[in-house]
């Protein structure tokens, strides 16, 4: 009997108009506010599931919202708060200083060799102009383009044919990110 009550009330269109709602009542979108620096403020996000490589299946992607200059850091299903943290002191404080704002969300993209392509995509990610800057993040940090290897077109002229395997396997994965 408790069902059919529960299905009557469901379905009364006098019952829905007269009740009354309990949740909260959501707020309004606020936007973000205007950056002045680099490094003011960073969005932080974990691309997840992906397939097992090693230790690694997550990725955390942390990007300065100012310049749109990108961090990719491989880390584990079971990424902790504190290895967050962590991974934050390593890749962002260590080196920039400590954002006043942080931006967080999470995502999910599927790929079977992400831990090889990480590298180059983030350089790819840091060498391809930023269409809400219209500047190249690379170029902004660094003062200067970066050398893209699918320009250089060397033939293999050198004693070293490590560091031309090196070059040759970096140009295909650039292809692949």
């Amino acid at each position: 009997m408790r069902g059919d009550v529960m299905q009557n009330t469901r379905t009364c269109i006098v019952c829905q108009q007269d009740k009354i709602e309990k949740a909260k009542v959501v707020g309004l979108l606020e936007p973000l506010p205007v950056l002045t620096r680099p490094w003011e403020s960073v969005s932080m996000d974990f691309i997840t599931p992906l397939s097992k490589v090693g230790d690694f299946e997550v990725i955390l992607v942390i990007i300065d919202r100012f310049l749109k200059y990108g961090t990719f850091i491989p880390t584990t299903k079971w990424c902790s708060i504190e290895l967050t943290t962590q991974l934050f002191l390593r890749h962002v404080i260590k080196l920039w200083g400590v954002p006043t704002s942080i931006v967080s969300d999470r995502d999910e993209a599927r790929q079977n060799n992400w831990v090889q392509l990480l590298d180059v995509a983030q350089f790819c990610f840091n060498a391809q102009k930023s269409l809400s800057t219209e500047r190249i993040p690379f170029k902004i940090v660094c003062g200067r383009q970066p050398v893209l290897l699918y320009l250089v077109d060397h033939p293999y002229v050198g004693k070293n044919p490590q560091a031309y395997n090196f070059t040759k396997e970096w140009k295909q994965t650039t292809n692949i990110a």
